[in-house]
């Protein structure tokens, strides 16, 4: 079985706590939103890639079309997300932020700065370099694990 390494262990025991210390907060500010956190996750997509369509948001998200659409629904009544014609290709409806959704977004980015900013400052600079690497090995990681089980559910493999 996965995770049962003793230093798998202490990691993740480190992990969590970390975690449940920093998430209130996130929460906090997603609820000042009115956000679940699936449509947080969507919005966050789109901040990053500015526009997709409905498909690349499924598979972004790792949902089935008809629940990012749902997704999608929800979010243009509530202003934050906008659907657009492509100028290449007309059938293709692309999805993007609005102002107000880009507006909430960083909303939430203020807040997770102005919770983690101390954190960091009283770490110091050299735990700071550390950690980042590490940050950056752990989302490189992840990436590669997600891409394998992405890669597996097309070639229809159960993991």
């Amino acid at each position: 079985m996965r995770g049962e390494d003793p230093l798998v262990q202490q990691a993740m025991a480190g992990f969590w706590p970390a975690l449940g210390v920093v998430d209130p907060v996130r929460i906090q500010a997603w609820d000042s939103q009115g956000l679940t956190i699936g449509q947080l996750r969507l919005l966050s997509v789109l901040a990053i890639n500015e526009s997709r369509t409905v498909g690349e948001l499924a598979d972004d998200l790792g949902v089935r079309p008809p629940t990012a659409t749902g997704m999608t629904e929800r979010l243009v009544r509530q202003g934050l997300i906008e659907r657009s014609g492509d100028p290449a290709d007309r059938r293709i409806v692309r999805i993007m932020l609005t102002e107000q959704g880009r507006r909430a977004m960083r909303e939430i980015e203020d807040a997770g700065r102005g919770f983690l900013a101390p954190i960091f400052e009283r770490l110091g600079p050299q735990k700071v370099h550390e950690l980042i690497a590490i940050f950056d090995e752990f989302v490189k990681a992840a990436r590669a694990i997600q891409e394998e089980a992405r890669a597996k559910a097309m070639a229809g493999v159960v993991p």
